[in-house]
């Protein structure tokens, strides 16, 4: 019985150290872990304008379009797709016009089609006035998109009744799995001009207390320009990142790679180095320290590494809303049959676009009337930023950032 006794006090005592240990565990996993804190702001509109007042910004019609070297450039499928529907739908052939123009031919050459949508994100119709395509539209984009203020440019409403229109709207969004981290201090953003400019901006400030692990797992590296022993000693000058390889059925892209002629440049340049961080073709790695070893690795070991827990990311923050009027559209005459000297008397766009911690969105309108080391991927300069779908071979929505006039400023306090 006495040795019973001290059996069962043995092991009450076992039983205390043991809720010890595990309530010990428990404390050192929230300390190691600990919830991360978020700041909230006001999320209005950082910039609302005219594209015709900014100096630095420019839209185009089409992924073509060349685009001017040091300004920001901005395209959106929505365009397009009024495009095409013009010609599906009413002209029932491409948008022929009299006069020579490169936007007629880029846009009607272009690739970039519905399909590279969801069903559920788009709407586009067109048709004549006098069949009521006014209310048409009103009507089927209310019940697609019960939220949207349907508001149609005054050209549309005062058209004459024998006129034509054609309008389409974007509505697409991502959001990532887990919301990123807001940057509590500005991020300095150098256009290409030098001129640096504190903005807004989210990431991952590299924390080794493990509080960024789960989203530095959804972080994709697609791309990263470390080709040699000097690239990875100095960090990568250029490189693409998938913010959130979850996002389905949409991904946004980030990168830092040169300026070139057209967005279409750009982006197909992105595309063939994502292509080649797939490869499994191997390359060879001098590293002059001692006897100057020699490594072999394939392409998308080396190329396209994993975010490790050290690294850092960060993202300028933007929301704003530009309208725009395709001037060199207006006024052009059609030459397709029964629609011959019809004059394009509005060609327009109104685009509304997000980035912050928590994703992206993307909102617009178009309307056309006739009649191991640390690495670093910072985001302070220069770089190109698109939305796709996951199986689609082209984007619907691209932007080159080259200065800060469409970025969130940071505003320090007083």
């Amino acid at each position: 019985m006495k040795k019973r006794r001290v059996l069962i006090v043995l092991l009450k005592v076992l039983f205390l150290i043991f809720i010890g240990l595990i309530i010990g565990l428990i404390g050192i996993i929230l300390w190691t872990f600990p919830i991360p804190t978020y700041h909230s702001y006001d999320p209005s509109l950082n910039l609302i304008a005219d594209s015709s007042d900014l100096e630095q910004t420019v839209v185009v019609s089409s992924l073509e379009s060349p685009i001017p070297e040091g300004k920001n450039a901005i395209w959106c499928a929505s365009f397009q797709l009024a495009w095409n529907v013009l010609g599906d739908e009413v002209l029932k052939e491409q948008v022929k016009v009299r006069q020579a123009s490169d936007d007629v031919d880029c846009l009607n050459r272009a690739e970039v089609s519905a399909k590279d949508l969801q069903p559920d994100s788009y709407y586009a119709r067109a048709g004549s006035i006098d069949s009521n395509i006014i209310n048409t539209i009103r009507e089927e984009i209310g019940e697609k998109f019960p939220r949207v203020n349907v508001e149609f440019p005054q050209e549309l409403l005062n058209s004459p009744s024998d006129g034509i229109a054609a309008y389409s709207y974007i509505n697409a969004q991502v959001k990532f799995k887990i919301p990123f981290i807001d940057n509590e201090k500005p991020l300095e953003f150098e256009d290409s001009q030098g001129l640096s400019i504190p903005v807004r901006s989210f990431g991952l400030s590299g924390k080794y207390d493990g509080s960024e692990f789960k989203i530095r797992r959804q972080i994709h590296i697609l791309y990263s320009g470390i080709d040699s022993y000097e690239a990875y000693a100095n960090g990568p000058q250029e490189y693409i990142i998938d913010l959130c390889r979850t996002s389905i059925p949409y991904q946004v892209v980030m990168a830092r790679v040169p300026w070139k002629e057209s967005l279409k440049q750009i982006y197909l340049y992105c595309q063939e180095k994502i292509q080649e961080a797939d490869s499994d073709e191997i390359f060879t790695i001098e590293i002059p320290q001692g006897d100057n070893m020699v490594f072999d690795f394939t392409k998308k070991e080396f190329l396209s590494p994993q975010f490790e827990m050290h690294d850092i990311l960060l993202v300028p923050e933007m929301f704003w809303k530009i309208s725009h009027r395709f001037q060199a559209l207006e006024g052009l005459t059609l030459v397709n049959k029964g629609y011959e000297e019809w004059p394009i008397v509005y060609a327009g766009q109104e685009i509304q676009f997000q980035l912050d911690r928590s994703g992206a969105g993307l909102e617009s309108v178009s309307c056309v009337v006739s009649a191991s080391k640390r690495m670093h991927y910072v985001f302070d300069g220069p770089f190109l930023l698109y939305m796709k779908h996951r199986q689609s071979e082209y984007p619907f929505f691209v932007l080159w950032v080259d200065n800060a006039e469409l970025l969130h400023r940071f505003e320090f306090d007083e």
